[in-house]
């Protein structure tokens, strides 16, 4: 999970959290993220230190934060709690990036990421920004009809049998989707879910303490075996402590840039600020992400040492189905992503819809309802759209580092540091920053090539691994 506080989302990410605002005539709304999602709440014009930090962190949290002890096993323990420091530190010097050119080039004619973008670069660049969001918001939306069925699935067999027919994944995501998400989805204001991200927030911390409880004191496994209690042996704490060099490394990369991508909501946060500035935002977001940096070590380090090169994509899948603890971590997760889907669907709707007014003008079509929520044709099918092909496509997603590794390797390093590239190079001709004018050239295109390498070696390791799985129907091991 999962851009935050919002990543998850909103960027629960429960997978990732994603802010999108469509207009300036939304300025009156700000984006409260959770779990990879961002939930949409009335502004309230002096958000306080303490709120802002909470809902940084709700935007970065998410469902990305399954995902980090199979980082740990692709990477290593070094390389992964070094990965994830770097990554971090990238992160959060974006978010300072993206603030600062809001205050240098679009503070009176921007409220969101994607507006920013606009006011710097104009409406060409707008429209790719508008991509990448609806495609980012659509794989999340895959992502936590995934997670849902992780979930739900071992529950249900657990309880009702393993072989019954209503225990299958298909019939179990479909179901969920028909009756519990696409009636949220189909609600045109979705104020009345912000509270989700106090449940996504608790549960996010509810499963660390849950990973390290089991590390240390050892658990049953999926397979009926017992793990080793780390609180008794500290041998694989002392032999798994190297580094360790393999392509499979940037198996990590993109989980770990999506667990971090907020970025998405920090201009709506920014602007709810109360006395906002730049020094005062950067406070707030150093002690956000310390915290879910932390909480990220912590459940990669130890969700690895429970089960090492056996962890899989979502470590919740490898505890025991009929512990307790893990039954309630797995309803939790499996509840706050059916609450921040509707918020992800939200988002693509508003990208999909603005796609939409932006090409009506090229062929000459004219729409009398910009706002889709005034619009039903378009609200209804748009939402129909999005629910059901993303639920047709979660069915046959065979893991959720499937998802999870597309989108952090395309759209969250495009996030996180293409367009904050872009943007130092844009600084460089401000007049408050002329001086700088050959180092911000300089760290700019570090941020976009390094990230355009690194995303394209993820990416190519990803599809690598589907293709694999499609030929096989095995998915690789981690290490």
């Amino acid at each position: 999970m999962g851009d935050d506080t919002t990543k998850l989302i909103p960027e629960v990410s429960v997978i990732g959290s994603v802010q999108y605002g469509s207009t300036e005539k939304e300025e009156d709304r700000i984006t409260n993220v959770t779990a990879d999602v961002d939930v949409v709440v009335p502004r309230t014009g002096g958000l306080g230190t303490i709120g802002a930090i909470f809902n940084v962190i709700s935007s970065v949290l998410g469902g990305g934060i399954l995902s980090f002890p199979y980082a740990f096993a692709a990477a290593g323990i070094l390389n992964g709690i070094f990965s994830t420091l770097i990554l971090s530190v990238f992160a959060y010097a974006a978010l300072i990036i993206i603030i600062l050119t809001y205050e240098t080039f679009a503070k009176e004619k921007a409220d969101s990421y994607q507006s920013v973008v606009r006011a710097v670069f104009g409406r060409g660049m707008e429209l790719f920004m508008i991509l990448s969001i609806a495609l980012y918001s659509f794989g999340s939306c895959i992502a936590f009809l995934v997670i849902i069925g992780d979930q739900f699935v071992p529950i249900i067999q657990e309880f009702l049998g393993y072989d019954a027919w209503y225990a299958s994944r298909w019939f179990i995501i479909s179901t969920t989707t028909l009756v519990i998400v696409l009636p949220l989805c189909l609600m045109k204001e979705i104020n009345r879910l912000k509270y989700s991200s106090f449940l996504a927030t608790a549960m996010v911390y509810y499963f660390a303490l849950m990973v390290i409880y089991f590390a240390l004191m050892g658990t049953v496994d999926d397979t009926g075996a017992q793990t080793e209690p780390l609180i008794d042996n500290t041998v694989p704490i002392a032999s798994e402590w190297n580094w360790k060099f393999s392509l499979q490394y940037f198996q990590s990369i993109p989980i770990i840039c999506f667990a971090f991508q907020c970025h998405l909501s920090i201009i709506p946060i920014y602007k709810a600020m109360k006395d906002a500035s730049p020094k005062r935002a950067a406070g707030i977001s150093c002690i956000a992400l310390i915290n879910c940096t932390a909480l990220y070590v912590l459940v990669g380090l130890f969700g690895y040492l429970t089960f090492f090169c056996l962890t899989q994509s979502d470590v919740l899948l490898n505890y025991d189905e009929s512990n307790v603890a893990v039954i309630i971590c797995r309803a939790g997760m499996g509840l706050v992503s059916c609450f921040a889907y509707p918020i992800l669907n939200f988002v693509a709707r508003l990208a999909i819809n603005d796609f939409i007014l932006w090409f009506a003008p090229v062929f000459s079509i004219s729409i009398e309802n910009e706002k889709i929520e005034q619009c039903n044709i378009r609200f209804y099918a748009i939402t129909l759209i999005v629910t059901i092909s993303a639920a047709a496509m979660a069915i046959f997603v065979p893991t959720i580092n499937a998802v999870v590794s597309l989108l952090g390797s395309i759209f969250a390093v495009c996030f996180i540091f293409v367009f904050p590239g872009l943007f130092l190079i844009k600084l460089r001709n401000a007049k408050s920053y002329i001086k700088y004018s050959k180092i911000l050239l300089v760290v700019g295109l570090f941020y976009i090539f390094f990230g355009i390498a690194m995303g394209a070696i993820s990416l190519t390791l990803s599809v690598y691994n589907d293709i694999q799985f499609l030929l096989s129907g095995n998915v690789l091991p981690p290490c």
